[in-house]
């Protein structure tokens, strides 16, 4: 191997910088986990900094407090159903999916209603 190659190979070997984030940004990056489980990331894993943890507040405090909602356009299906309607809740990350027929307000509203 020349000098200019080997002055640019890594090792994979080496030890790896810890990562730095504020809670938020490690709330973000895990995919929305929750005060409790970033505390855990913490402390059960090598190479994890969290800063500003006490800063740190979750925006829902309940289940089903806050939710988001997609309308989804999708080929018929077979009982004539052409959306999908998409809820997540920001506490739990559950997900429901309805399919509904059309996308006019009012079968939207219904069916959040009924959700």
């Amino acid at each position: 191997m020349t000098q200019v190659h080997q002055d640019t190979v890594l090792s994979s070997y080496g030890p790896r910088k810890d990562l730095t984030g504020t809670a938020r940004e490690w709330h973000n990056r895990m995919g929305h986990i929750n005060q409790n489980a970033i505390r855990k990331l913490q402390e059960k894993t090598q190479g994890v900094i969290v800063t500003d943890m006490d800063s740190y507040d979750t925006n829902c405090e309940i289940p089903y407090e806050k939710v988001h909602l997609d309308l989804i356009q999708m080929p018929e299906a077979y009982d004539g159903s052409t959306q999908a309607l998409h809820l997540q809740c920001d506490f739990c990350r559950m997900n429901h999916v309805y399919t509904i027929k059309d996308k006019r307000q009012v079968t939207v509203l219904q069916t959040i209603k009924d959700f």
